[in-house]
């Protein structure tokens, strides 16, 4: 059985990622090395595999903060906390529209504290209704995990920074101590001064494997697009580690 609900500590800063690659129809993502979520620095690996098909191309510095961000939660879900956890894969959300270059110029943001009020956990799921961490941005739906596994279906809506936020976060992930399996989606918009932008973005785990949270083998399929003034950018991609 799986421990009881933990304190969250304080989460590392996110440091600077790599370079992704060129814009183009077909050109691959540069690799790049991230700093991730939670503390963790990120290595850089091997580029963009397969081709990429759109009129866009994807950002690997993103997608690689993606899988480690999505391994830093599986943890620590599975180890009891699925509310830390849903609230870390808030940061997959508001970065998504970055995986598609172009992107809209502006700062991601991070990942928010835990300590929130219209959070119902038990010892295996969390409900969340209107879930309040003092950020500015609500979840509600569900997230459920057992020692193995991690399913989430919820939504994030709220001003944060500014940039007023309304996606969906979706995950049926299979876990163990070093690797993810399955599926991570999140979809939405973002209202900024004067523009809004919007995106989609499904992204498969193949057994990527990890090392001290860092992801070093298996692959991750992406297919994602962005809206941005009244343009729409897509980008289909394999990123091998």
């Amino acid at each position: 059985m799986l421990a009881g609900l933990s304190a969250c500590g304080s989460d590392g800063s996110r440091g600077p990622g790599g370079a992704g690659g060129a814009s183009g129809t077909g050109g691959s993502a540069g690799a790049g090395g991230i700093a991730g979520a939670a503390g963790r620095g990120g290595a850089g690996g091997s580029g963009a595999t397969g081709g990429v098909t759109g009129n866009a191309t994807v950002d690997e510095t993103v997608l690689r903060e993606t899988a480690t961000v999505a391994f830093s939660a599986a943890e620590l879900t599975i180890g009891g906390d699925g509310e830390g956890g849903a609230v870390e894969l808030v940061d997959v959300g508001t970065s998504a529209i970055d995986i598609v270059i172009p992107p809209e110029s502006r700062e991601s943001a991070t990942v928010l504290p835990k300590a929130g009020t219209g959070c119902e956990c038990t010892e295996n799921s969390c409900a969340f209704d209107g879930c309040d961490h003092g950020s500015g941005l609500l979840l509600s739906g569900s997230i459920s995990w057992t020692e193995s596994t991690l399913d989430c279906d919820y939504m994030v809506a709220g001003n944060q920074g500014g940039a007023v936020y309304s996606f969906t976060v979706f995950c049926d992930l299979d876990y163990t101590q070093t690797s993810l399996d399955g599926q991570l989606n999140t979809s939405g918009s973002v209202e900024l001064p004067g523009a809004t932008s919007s995106w989609h973005s499904q992204i498969t785990f193949n057994n990527v494997t990890y090392v001290n949270g860092h992801p070093t083998g298996g692959s991750i399929d992406v297919s994602a697009s962005a809206t941005a003034a009244g343009e729409t950018h897509t980008a289909n991609a394999t990123v091998s580690f």
